[in-house]
């Protein structure tokens, strides 16, 4: 009996410092990471874009004198942008923004006898700006979105060089809506891509060749835009 209880003892004594070892010399499991940040849409920023614009034009007597067919204008567009975020329930965002752009949207025709054009004729979006809102569904800090609203800008046709009492200049307005991405880098940089649809309705000129005394010409302002921007968040 005595020599049966030495051995156990001496067993287990040899085996405990061998378990010791053996858990010693297990991997500590390393601690789960932390969950990634989750990125709040929410606040006042400030920004710039710039982009393409195109669209389709014509020049026309408003009682029918004539009418140069359509052609293309396209050209440069880029500018300022400021606007509020609120994220709410919990990943749809509202906000409001506003921008002004200089534009160098400009197309040509060749001359016309049926309208008038001499040397051909022209027209161009100068500037534009909108008011919109913006309705989107972040995942993260990934917002897609569409934007619609107010728009005004500067509109002119004329025969190709402008002389004398051959321009046709107005500040005209209208409506926009289109839609975008936009993605977030870190807490204060994002970046978008972003699509419009400016209607700035058609407007009456008159120039002296052609529109003088047939109540003027008729011309569109309507244009699409394609723009990146860059949006810092305060």
């Amino acid at each position: 009996m005595k020599r049966t209880v030495l051995e156990a003892i001496s067993a287990f004594l040899i085996a405990a410092p061998l378990s010791t070892a053996s858990a010693a010399d297990m991997p500590l499991k390393a601690p789960p990471p932390p969950p990634a940040p989750v990125y709040n849409w929410t606040g006042f920023y400030l920004g710039g874009q710039i982009g393409d614009g195109w669209g389709t034009s014509f020049q026309m007597g408003a009682n029918g004198f004539g009418n140069t067919g359509n052609y293309r204008i396209t050209g440069v567009v880029g500018g300022g942008t400021a606007g509020y975020n609120w994220q709410f329930n919990p990943s749809w965002v509202v906000g409001i923004e506003t921008d002004f752009s200089g534009a160098g949207i400009v197309g040509t025709t060749g001359s016309s006898s049926t309208y008038g054009c001499i040397a051909g004729c022209e027209n161009r979006i100068e500037w534009f700006g909108t008011v919109r809102g913006r309705v989107g569904y972040a995942f993260n800090s990934v917002l897609f979105y569409g934007t619609g609203g107010f728009a005004y800008g500067s509109a002119e046709a004329d025969i190709i060089g402008c002389p004398s009492g051959f321009c046709g200049t107005r500040t005209v307005n209208g409506w926009t809506a289109g839609g975008g991405i936009e993605i977030a880098m870190d807490r204060f940089w994002s970046f978008k891509l972003e699509y419009l649809y400016v209607d700035l309705n058609n407007y009456n000129f008159t120039l002296a060749e052609g529109c003088a005394g047939t109540g003027g010409c008729v011309s569109p302002a309507k244009f699409n835009v394609v723009r990146v921007g860059a949006n810092y968040k305060f």
